[in-house]
């Protein structure tokens, strides 16, 4: 077991990540409306960078899953942590942070846009720790239900 200051770590790791993340989301839907106010054209708004709504779709999502992270520190700070818990939530974090660059990198290619380089460099860097991240969320629900369904071994005689 983990003793208690790993889990404060991940608290504020995802206090800080919750503000980042609604920062972010805050900064792209005001800039955005600070462009298209004046033009009257609600579907002039969402199309600004490229496809505004799959970003701010990601950005939302990257904010539910810090809060999520705190919300899970509150609810289960009685019972101790193991490995498979700070597996789980050390991946989602990697995958929310990394989640809305790959949404927008996406976004710019699905359209044919390359700023300078190939386009494909836009959604490939992002990708590689969001699968990272991906692959300890699926490993650490892939221990528990494992660990879950264990059925009893018979005695040996």
């Amino acid at each position: 077991m983990i003793s208690m200051p790993g889990r404060k770590v991940l608290f504020w790791a995802a206090v800080y990540l919750t503000a980042q993340f609604a920062y972010v989301l805050f900064d792209r839907l005001y800039s955005n409306w600070l462009i298209w106010r004046d033009i009257g054209g609600a579907f002039g708004f969402w199309d600004v960078q490229l496809g505004l709504a799959p970003i701010v779709a990601g950005e939302v999502l990257a904010v539910v899953a810090a809060a999520l992270m705190i919300v899970w520190n509150f609810r289960a700070r009685a019972r101790p942590a193991t490995e498979v818990t700070y597996l789980f939530w050390v991946g989602l974090a990697i995958m929310a942070f990394f989640g809305p660059t790959l949404v927008t990198g996406l976004a710019y290619s699905a359209r044919g846009f390359s700023p300078g380089g190939p386009s494909f460099e836009m959604w490939l860097q992002p990708a590689v720790p969001f699968v990272v991240g991906l692959l300890m969320v699926l490993t650490a629900l892939g221990m528990t239900i494992r660990r879950l369904n264990r059925k009893p071994v018979p005695a040996a005689t």
